[in-house]
């Protein structure tokens, strides 16, 4: 009886044994499908070095073609006025591929350097960069990390045309009186006419336009509107073609609100952004003061 007992306890404890093995091996099992260092990755959304393929299909070899792709942030290329750094450059995203570059026509590969994902001209090269100069630039793919032995690319490259220039730096004084000549308001029946033309540009700070009311029908009664002058000035520095040359619409804008209500003397900001190849100086915006005369500014 003794012995039956010993033979029973026996084989319970190795029962007991193999069903802690096989817990233990589930557990370990559970642990490394989350382990992205030894289990199976989790998919593409977990891969951090970009280098993931989409939208393979069969190309009849056993694997995928897959078809690579390229993304210019912008084809014009700026260098700023002092020829100290590449003020807009070019930026590059590549997918379905890995890449390589090179640039020809008026300027070539060795002008050129790529940081970051972003083509922009060398410091020791930033000087040769006088005028505008067009290129073409190519992106020439290759297979990256992800492709299998079998998978193939549906093309080897994509070429860009693009233009590298040099900024130009605009004159605050000159492009003061450029927005002074713009302006030419008229509202609430001809009693206020703000015309730039008559009216000149401050000496002592050359991104502040003084213009006076240069209408005789006001009187000490009226009220100016501030937000009937300013869409009609907006609306003169959109229309004249010497800004047009410098901003884009949304880089001619008003700040919200004004000074000087409840008196003759408004003053508003306007906010400047100009296109790429040109550049004004810190602050970007002029301070714009209608002298109304006569009567007072209201919303």
């Amino acid at each position: 009886m003794s012995n039956l007992f010993k033979r029973f306890f026996t084989h319970k404890s190795k029962f007991l044994l193999i069903i802690l093995c096989l817990l233990g091996l589930t557990f370990s099992y559970s642990c490394s499908c989350r382990n992205e260092s030894t289990g199976p990755k989790w998919g593409d959304d977990d891969k951090k070095d970009g280098n993931t393929l989409t939208g393979g299909i069969d190309n009849g070899q056993g694997g995928k073609v897959y078809t690579p792709g390229t993304k210019l942030s912008r084809t014009l290329m700026v260098v700023n006025s002092k020829a100290t750094d590449t003020s807009y450059p070019i930026g590059i995203t590549v997918t379905n591929a890995d890449y390589t570059w090179e640039v020809s026509g008026d300027l070539v590969s060795d002008t050129f350097e790529v940081k970051d994902g972003n083509l922009k001209v060398k410091g020791e090269k930033l000087g040769d960069i006088t005028a505008k100069k067009s290129a073409k630039l190519t992106i020439n793919y290759k297979k990256n990390s992800e492709f299998g032995d079998k998978d193939t690319l549906s093309k080897d490259s994509d070429t860009f045309d693009i233009e590298v220039t040099k900024a130009e730096n605009l004159d605050k004084q000159t492009l003061g009186d450029n927005i002074r000549k713009a302006i030419n308001a008229q509202f609430s029946s001809g009693k206020y006419i703000f015309t730039g033309e008559l009216s000149s540009t401050s000496s002592s700070d050359t991104t502040k336009i003084s213009i006076k009311n240069n209408s005789n029908t006001h009187s000490d009664k009226d009220k100016a509107s501030a937000g009937t002058v300013k869409e009609l000035i907006l609306n003169q520095l959109h229309a004249n073609t010497t800004l047009q040359k410098y901003f884009e619409q949304d880089g001619i804008k008003f700040k919200d609100g004004y000074n000087g209500k409840g008196t003759q003397s408004a003053t508003f900001t306007i906010l400047l952004t100009p296109k790429p190849e040109y550049e004004i100086d810190i602050p970007q915006s002029f301070i714009l003061e209608l002298d109304a005369t006569k009567g007072e500014w209201v919303d």
